[in-house]
């Protein structure tokens, strides 16, 4: 049969709660905060400094209602002692139960001892006051989702561009002065009238003209006699390859 609870006893109950560190047997956990997913069990101990005879009743509040653990961990709203017609002292375990099913919650759990056979709701019955300690059981009892890490996007690498090197054009040969003998005959210079076929005569200061530079000059400040080696449109006209090779010729004498 169900226990019918009566109010005053009810109330009288829940005060002494606050007041349970004054027990003379002090109820006790190791752990109070419990998660089934580490496969956690709900254990209690009960420590009699004092030892005392009589009935040890354990009362666990769930469900609006105050259910009794009997022997062999049975759960009944009826008034079952825990162990009856006892005598307790030092520590004695009343609670080692799996957490696993267990709806997440609060759950108070009171303990008291009473006379053999008195009832354990009426506090003048209880030798050496009420303790109670509240079990956290399964809050939290979720494993969070680890948050993706974003992957960074790879910011594409520009491509160098390597200028394209201009090739270096091959110098063209330093005139010799074999070639410059040739342009010396074809281009009119060896004419009786200019300097003769022979350079070592000297004729009209010929030697002076044995460099590049000396040579133009002589062309400018004798338009008449050699301006033509410097018109273009000329069938005699001197390029400054003409008249380098020319001056190399020159300098042999």
């Amino acid at each position: 049969m169900k226990t019918k609870f009566i109010l005053k006893p009810l109330l009288i109950l829940l005060a002494f709660s606050g007041v349970s560190s004054n027990a003379l047997a002090q109820l006790h956990s190791l752990k109070l905060d419990v998660k089934s997913i580490n496969n956690e069990h709900i254990t209690a101990l009960v420590s009699f400094p004092v030892p005392v005879t009589g009935d040890l009743y354990l009362v666990m509040q769930y469900g609006g209602k105050f259910n009794y653990i009997g022997p062999g961990a049975t759960v009944s709203t009826d008034k079952t002692p825990f162990l009856k017609n006892s005598s307790f002292a030092a520590d004695i375990t009343v609670l080692d139960a799996p957490s696993a099913g267990i709806a997440p919650g609060v759950y108070p759990l009171y303990q008291v001892v009473t006379p053999v056979g008195a009832d354990p709701l009426v506090s003048a019955n209880w030798l050496g006051g009420l303790s109670h300690i509240d079990f956290i059981i399964n809050l939290a009892n979720t494993v969070p989702t680890p948050t993706a890490k974003p992957v960074p996007t790879t910011t594409p690498v520009p491509m160098i561009s390597i200028p394209t090197a201009t090739p270096v054009p091959t110098p063209a040969p330093a005139p010799t002065a074999t070639v410059g003998l040739t342009k010396y005959k074809s281009l009119g210079c060896s004419s009786g009238g200019c300097h003769k076929t022979d350079p070592a005569t000297n004729t009209n200061k010929l030697l002076n003209g044995k460099t590049l530079t000396a040579l133009k000059a002589a062309i400018v400040n004798n338009p008449n006699d050699m301006g033509y080696l410097a018109n273009p449109k000329d069938t005699q006209f001197a390029s400054d390859n003409d008249l380098q090779a020319i001056a190399a010729y020159l300098s042999t004498f």
